[in-house]
């Protein structure tokens, strides 16, 4: 991936046209593309501190981007469908000229708490890569996974995806953020010999039936 997210605002507008003619369909899929389109146009006022505008921005790009891959989980598609129904003019929204006249098509408090994961996202990619994300991103449903995963990937790097398949979403969660590379790497060990004692004990039984 290209940094697909740094683009024109004129890109911006023109998802959001398309977003909004798909979302006729009413799948939360193509609605969660309109809430995203909204924030990349909307960083600035939805931002919560000043300077993060172009942070969240690119969070909602990912998460766009993602989205067109199937690449988010059910539970962040959801959150960003619920944005846009609760958010979202439609009549207004069909009928957007401009960027300027976009406030008046929204209710901008309905997307504050989507635009806090999305600025999420945005430090998960910003850790590592866009190809990286994409990999993690059906794992987390809100802000707080985000993080998590962030500082997981900070002290993990690469060794996070396997990480992921062996211990599992809920447990690598669990687990604090704070331990060191090598730490993580020796529960991921036990766990792969946990696995692989189970897989011999199966063999066994098998040949003892």
């Amino acid at each position: 991936c290209n940094d697909p997210f740094n683009l024109p605002p004129a890109a911006d507008l023109a998802a959001l046209r398309t977003a909004t003619l798909a979302a006729t369909d009413g799948a939360p899929q193509s609605q969660a593309e309109v809430a995203f389109a909204i924030i990349a146009l909307q960083a600035e006022s939805l931002a919560p501190v000043a300077g993060q505008a172009d942070a969240l921005r690119n969070g909602a790009r990912l998460a766009s981007f993602a989205n067109r891959l199937s690449r988010l989980s059910p539970a962040l598609i959801e959150q960003a469908s619920d944005a846009a129904t609760d958010g979202v003019n439609w009549g207004a929204l069909t009928n957007l000229q401009t960027a300027d006249a976009l406030p008046a098509a929204i209710r901008g408090e309905a997307f504050v708490p989507l635009a806090q994961v999305l600025l999420a996202l945005n430090d998960l990619n910003a850790a590592r890569s866009a190809k990286m994300s994409l990999q993690i991103l059906p794992m987390i449903d809100n802000a707080r996974d985000a993080a998590e995963m962030t500082a997981a990937l900070h002290a993990l790097g690469p060794d996070l995806i396997v990480m992921s398949e062996i211990l599992g979403k809920d447990s690598l969660l669990r687990s604090t953020h704070n331990l060191s590379k090598t730490a993580w790497l020796a529960v991921a060990g036990l766990a792969g010999i946990w696995i692989s004692l189970a897989i011999l004990a199966v063999g066994w039984l098998h040949r003892r039936a």
